[in-house]
This record gives structure tokens, C-alpha cells and sequence, in this order.
């Protein structure tokens, strides 16, 4: 049970861990436990990858540009690695994606963000309303909503959406929806 084994259930929690951190943006989190045995650095060069993608994010979401560029050189040379990282291209997309957006240049964050195959679309509409793209962040939260209408976060970053493109009413609506699923 190692990480080196893609399949093991250690790989599996350390990848959900990564995961949950991006997904509700625990930045200080996330800096905290790579620098713990939790996430510590591997021998396998697709985990590097991945702790050197949310490390150049939390560090770029946190105004800290100059540790997010260096986070994003760390993962840019592992392309070079004996074996290439699985999903490379898109960790870079998203690590680069962090950097223009930290840096206000929206459309190139947009560009690289919409090539990331293994975003949801929740997190895409979460991205796009930080960049102030309410209305394609609205279209992307509904879209998303409409795959999977009973859970909780796709239907919380479309409240999210309704309530930034100021449809009260409708975030109002939805919230009561959210709340009885939520119940327990």
C-alpha cells in the first residue's frame, strides 16, 4: 500500500486530499500539509507534480507570486522527469491558470483554465466568478446542476452565480433546495 501504486489506497486518499483542498480553496491548508508528512515530497514524479501544482496555487490565490512562480518552475521541469507525470499538460494548465488570474490577465486565465480536461464544471464557474464572468459562471454552475441536481456543491456555486448576476429570487429558490437536501 504506497503511493508508488496508482491504485493503493494511500494514492487514492492523498489524491482525494488533494482534491478537497482545491475544491473548497483551504490555500493555507494546503501550504501547511505539503509541508507536512501528509503531502511531503515522493519519489514518484506525478505526485511531485501534483504537490507542485496546489502549491503554486495556494501560493498564487494568496498574493504570493513570487513562491507560486517557484512552484510553477518546479512542476514546468518535471516534464523532463524519466517518466512524464500523468495528466502533466493539465497541471500545468491549472498551475499557469492560478498565475494569470492572481496577476488580473483573465483571458489568458480563462484560456488555460477551459483546457483542463478534470475540472468540474462547479470549480469552473467558481473561477470565472472570481474573474467577474457572471453570466458564463451562471451558464456553467447550471449546466452542472442539471448532471447532478442533488448535491450540495454544484448547487451552492450556483446560488453562488443567481445571486452575483442578481437574481435574488431564483439563489433564493435554490437555496431552499439546498437546504433539504442538506438536512439530515
Amino acid at each position: 500500500n504506497t503511493i508508488a501504486k496508482g491504485s493503493s489506497t494511500s494514492a487514492y486518499g492523498r489524491l482525494r486530499l488533494f482534491e478537497a483542498l482545491a475544491r473548497y480553496e483551504m490555500w493555507d491548508d494546503t501550504i501547511a500539509l505539503c509541508n507536512s508528512t501528509y503531502l511531503d515530497p515522493t519519489t514518484s514524479s506525478t505526485e511531485q507534480a501534483k504537490r507542485a501544482c496546489a502549491l503554486a496555487e495556494a501560493h498564487f490565490s494568496k498574493g504570493a507570486l513570487e513562491k507560486g512562480n517557484q512552484y510553477l518552475t518546479e512542476l514546468a521541469s518535471l516534464e523532463k522527469a524519466p517518466s512524464k507525470p500523468t495528466n502533466f499538460d493539465n497541471l500545468l494548465l491549472e498551475a499557469e491558470g492560478y498565475r494569470e488570474m492572481s496577476a488580473g490577465r483573465y483571458e489568458a486565465a480563462t484560456a488555460k483554465f477551459e483546457k483542463v480536461s478534470y475540472f468540474p464544471k462547479e470549480r469552473l464557474a467558481g473561477l470565472y466568478l472570481k474573474m467577474g464572468k457572471t453570466e458564463k459562471a451562471l451558464e456553467l454552475a447550471k449546466t452542472s446542476v442539471s448532471g447532478r441536481p442533488n448535491e450540495v456543491q454544484p448547487l451552492a456555486t450556483l446560488i453562488e452565480a443567481l445571486a452575483s448576476n442578481g437574481k435574488i429570487t431564483e439563489a433564493r429558490t435554490e437555496f431552499e433546495k439546498l437546504q433539504k437536501i442538506s438536512e439530515p
